[in-house]
């Protein structure tokens, strides 16, 4: 299929620099193993925001750290970014070399990433941001790439310091474990929730590190993963801009609730839950896209077991349901947004 490989290569930067479509050939993903820097098992893979660097920084929560990669400054001090520049000009020579030796066509068609795999022991963490000895379980980078919460075992959401390595502050209303955190866009609030199945929105800049801004409760079972959902709306009083804000917890009670966390500095007598929607099995992630209908801002996926649910989080129809060939759980849901190319550029 050219689509798809014309695809993986002008978006993602996956295969050759330019599809070559006479040669009908896919195009082949780059892999770079990065060695752990000490036996521990990954919780999360996250990426940032891409700032100085043509590559947009990552963590990896392992253990009772969080390991940055490409997060320096300037690139070239970056061990990552130097590892990732060598398999692009592995995977030039390699190419220039096939394109020469008609039997090496067929062996790179049935390896996924065949001679373009490449093994650094070299590659470092460019910065550690340690998590006081408790093991890390999730982590979010904030929309400017400078500060990353981290939620711990030990009921901890910590803020640290990108560059300077520092923890800057702690927030803890008790022991149970934080298993996913969300910042706000406005990059003062950040969401937490975990094995106690309250979420909690916590203020950056509280003296209090007991007591959260706003407490979300109402799951029976611990809470898997979070949402937000942010958007810019004219206010009709005053003209000026606004941010309408939802939003959304996945549960291991099957249910996944809408929440309105609009000015939640403010008490709302009428309470804060707008839905509750029903899964039908335990929740392990959710994730929102844009709608393109007037009437529907947003679009909720949830998954749980091995299905995938579309809902209408206002509304709180179903729209559509998706039985996977999946024979294990779903723990994880990515969209990738696709365009069907009729030319090459």
């Amino acid at each position: 299929d050219n689509n798809e490989a014309r695809y993986w290569t002008q978006k993602v930067g996956l295969g050759p620099s330019k599809y070559d479509s006479s040669k009908a050939t896919f195009a082949h993903p780059r892999c770079l193993r990065i060695p752990p820097v000490r036996p521990a098992v990954v919780s999360q893979v996250l990426f940032g925001p891409k700032l100085t660097s043509r590559h947009p920084p990552f963590a990896v929560v392992s253990g009772p750290r969080v390991n940055l990669y490409a997060a320096s400054p300037k690139s070239g001090f970056s061990s990552f970014v130097r590892a990732l520049n060598q398999s692009v000009h592995l995977l030039k020579k390699n190419a220039a070399k096939n394109d020469n030796d008609d039997d090496n066509k067929d062996s790179m068609m049935t390896s996924l990433f065949g001679e373009h795999e490449q093994v650094s022991n070299n590659v470092e963490p460019d910065r550690q941001v340690q998590t006081g000895g408790h093991l890390g379980l999730c982590a979010a980078f904030r929309n400017d790439g400078r500060l990353i919460a981290v939620g711990t075992d030990a009921g901890e959401t910590r803020v640290c310091d990108v560059t300077m390595r520092s923890t800057l502050t702690t927030f803890s209303a008790n022991r149970f474990s934080v298993r996913a955190v969300e910042w706000f866009r406005n990059g003062q609030y950040i969401l937490a929730a975990g094995d106690d199945a309250v979420a909690r929105v916590w203020n950056l800049s509280s003296t209090n590190k007991e007591k959260p801004l706003l407490s979300l409760e109402g799951h029976g079972d611990v809470i898997r993963c979070v949402a937000l959902w942010q958007q810019k709306q004219s206010s009709a009083s005053s003209g000026s801009q606004e941010w309408s804000q939802l939003a959304i917890t996945g549960s291991y009670d099957h249910t996944i609730r809408v929440w309105n966390v609009q000015n939640v500095e403010k008490h709302m007598e009428e309470g804060r839950c707008l839905a509750v929607l029903m899964h039908g099995a335990p929740v392990e992630a959710v994730c929102l896209l844009k709608s393109e209908n007037p009437d529907v801002p947003m679009w909720l996926l949830s998954v749980g077991g091995t299905t995938i649910k579309v809902w209408n989080p206002l509304s709180g129809q179903c729209i559509s349901t998706v039985s996977t060939f999946h024979r294990k759980t779903i723990t994880s849901l990515v969209p990738v947004l696709r365009t069907n190319y009729e030319e090459d550029d």
